[in-house]
């Protein structure tokens, strides 16, 4: 019986990652080389069946089951959840009508049409890795993402070009259609990935755990730590810490972005910092809903197709909406900034 894998989001609150779940399912966010969909269609041998992107709609298993009459077997896993080698084996030996339960959570369930969700038999696993909300992306998730996808591709060291200088090849991986400048790599705290077609320009310094996706561009003496996942058709420069940047966006010049997570499409103008730390030191507090999150780093989260003018200095934890021009004079408004065309004395202006 032809088994097919669809994602739902029965627990995964799609506020708790905005901005991003207004413009991508949670199963499409690049928090690794991989995305969550990638990394299991990769791992069940089976691509998975997507379903009409609309933010913030729950797609329900009742609606799935009627969209896909011809479907005879269901595979059901929850949108945030990450492989494990003992959920991956769980899965590879479920049998229908069977499902595997964690924290009193179905996680994965395999069905037919017919049936009885209430009566699936349950297995329970002790041990499961579950991205809950925005924060936990940049607070462990990529790290531990990059070493599941490295292990997952099979892909294996490289001979280090001689343009490159690092203390051993160990943990660095470059496809061999990369071109590589003469640049620093250090390994100590995980590894380097630079995929297909990806350029590493003169003079930058670049240290693990990272990823220079496909096509990605790192410009001369840009300063890259870990972690840090840089997306297909990039191009970054300047300083960057512990941040995500998704496919297709631009900080191409000299500033700082930490702990931040920017989307798909987005320029930051020369000489735009992002201050991710309070001069207080003080814990953020920050809250979505029910979900309260506390953390002394915090930098920018920025929504697809924004943009930032020259010289903008972005304040600790902001929120930059989908679509926003971003400029003004001062500290931006921590508050959410959605098609926003500046702000003079904390008041935006549209």
């Amino acid at each position: 019986m032809l088994t097919k894998l669809f994602f739902i989001s029965e627990y995964v609150q799609a506020e708790y990652f905005h901005p991003f779940s207004l413009t991508k399912a949670i199963e499409d966010l690049p928090i690794g080389i991989l995305s969550n969909r990638e990394r299991w269609e990769k791992i069940l041998g089976t691509p998975s069946i997507s379903i009409a992107f609309e933010p913030f709609k729950k797609t329900s298993i009742s609606d799935i089951l009627k969209m896909n009459t011809d479907v005879e077997c269901f595979l059901f896993i929850e949108v945030n959840v990450l492989p494990t080698q003992d959920l991956i084996d769980l899965i590879i030996n479920l049998k229908l009508g069977e499902c595997i339960q964690y924290q009193n959570k179905t996680i994965v369930q395999k069905i037919t049409a017919y049936s009885d969700l209430k009566k699936l038999s349950n297995i329970q696993i002790e041990n499961a890795v579950l991205v809950d909300h925005k924060w936990q992306l940049i607070s462990s998730i990529s790290k531990t993402c990059i070493q599941l996808d490295i292990a997952l591709l099979n892909l294996e060291l490289t001979s280090l070009p001689e343009t490159v200088q690092s203390k051993s090849n160990k943990d660095i991986y470059i496809d061999k259609s990369a071109q590589i400048g003469y640049c620093f790599m250090n390994t100590d705290e995980g590894p380097i990935y630079i995929g297909k077609n990806a350029k590493v320009l003169d003079g930058a310094m670049l240290r693990g755990p990272l990823v220079v996706n496909d096509n990605a561009v790192v410009k001369m003496g840009a300063t890259i730590y870990g972690s840090t996942v840089i997306g297909k058709h990039s191009v970054v420069g300047g300083e960057i810490k512990n941040s995500i940047i998704f496919e297709h966006s631009n900080k191409a010049h000299d500033g700082y972005i930490g702990d931040a997570i920017i989307a798909e499409w987005c320029n930051l103008g020369a000489g735009t910092i992002c201050s991710n730390v309070k001069n207080t030191a003080a814990t953020m507090q920050f809250q979505i809903g029910d979900l309260i999150f506390e953390t002394k780093k915090a930098g920018v989260h920025m929504g697809a197709y924004s943009k930032t003018a020259i010289n903008t200095a972005i304040n600790t934890g902001t929120e930059i909406g989908v679509g926003a021009n971003v400029f003004g004079s001062g500290l931006t408004p921590k508050k959410s900034i959605t098609l926003a065309g500046g702000w003079e004395e904390k008041k935006c202006i549209n």
